[in-house]
């Protein structure tokens, strides 16, 4: 079987392990990037013959996209995510079979988005606020109890999030991003006290593998990435079951699930949903080959 990883990072240490786990299990890998494709659209008029005229549709790849069997595409960079969603959309249009589809790849690349589908889905999620570049602060300040955290919209692994302790601190902070223009609307989202948080890895239909991450000292972000204390985490039956009505939700077939817990009355809640998960901390923590469950799914995809 043909199996292109079609990534942002097509030599990323992620891409790459993907790769080898494709070779391993004896298909041929394909690394691709989404900066270097292209596809096709259009309508032709053609002639009948006989006085009538008909439209046919046109839509196609490159070539090295359109002779795999099967991709596994990874999104990391934010600034290319309308190019790779319209390539997913291409890819789905001509049934090019994917472990991510467009519209997913969308609504768990934006924060807010994401908090929209997972409520309408009767997941719960922090109380949140979009703040727009000109939103009046008063009522959102007043309807959230301090303190707060403040997101960027489309920004992972911790970068882009404040904490904020007070009134007069949020109101600053937002007011700085205000300025950044529309392009950068922000989330303010109440702070759920907790002893850390949970990064669930989801494949297919279940969960493969649980951390449990504690931020460093004098850091509120727990992620890896920054530094976070990582351990494996054996999932109880609540954590695995609002997991799955999470990934249901956003359509999710390969992702990383945020879950905390509020540590004064033990209620559970999704942060947010990674489709383009790393897996070095988590195949760290618990020891289990992240990138060839990966794989083993896209080739069962592949195979429909």
């Amino acid at each position: 079987m043909k199996i292109a990883v079609l990534s942002t990072a097509v030599d990323s240490w992620e891409s790459r392990r993907i790769s080898r786990e494709i070779t391993k299990l004896g298909h041929e890998a394909t690394r691709t990037s989404f900066q270097g494709s292209y596809v096709s659209v259009g309508m032709s008029y053609n002639d009948n013959g006989n006085g009538t005229v008909t439209l046919q549709k046109f839509m196609a790849a490159q070539k090295r996209i359109m002779r795999q069997d099967v991709l596994i595409p990874r999104v990391g960079r934010h600034y290319y995510l309308t190019l790779a969603y319209m390539i997913l959309k291409q890819m789905e249009a001509i049934g090019k079979p994917a472990t991510l589809s467009a519209d997913s790849l969308l609504n768990c690349k934006n924060k807010f988005l994401c908090m929209q589908q997972l409520t309408l889905a009767g997941v719960p999620v922090p109380k949140s606020f979009l703040i727009g570049p000109s939103v009046p602060l008063d009522s959102p300040l007043k309807q959230l109890p301090g303190p707060y955290v403040l997101k960027l919209l489309d920004r992972s692994k911790g970068i882009g999030a404040i904490k904020l302790n007070s009134r007069v601190e949020a109101r600053m902070h937002i007011r700085e991003a205000q300025t950044l223009g529309s392009n950068h609307s922000t989330a303010l989202q109440e702070c759920i006290p907790n002893r850390g948080d949970l990064r669930l890895f989801w494949i297919g239909d279940r969960v493969v593998a649980a951390m449990k991450r504690t931020a460093k000292k004098g850091e509120w972000r727990s992620n890896y990435s920054r530094g976070g204390f990582i351990e494996p985490h054996e999932p109880t039956s609540d954590e695995e079951k609002i997991t799955a009505r999470a990934a249901k939700a956003l359509g999710i077939e390969i992702g990383g699930i945020d879950v905390i817990e509020n540590k004064n009355n033990g209620h559970l809640y999704v942060l947010e949903i990674n489709s383009n998960p790393g897996f070095s901390g988590i195949m760290k923590a618990t020891h289990i080959n992240i990138p060839r469950l990966m794989v083993e799914y896209a080739i069962t995809k592949g195979k429909r």
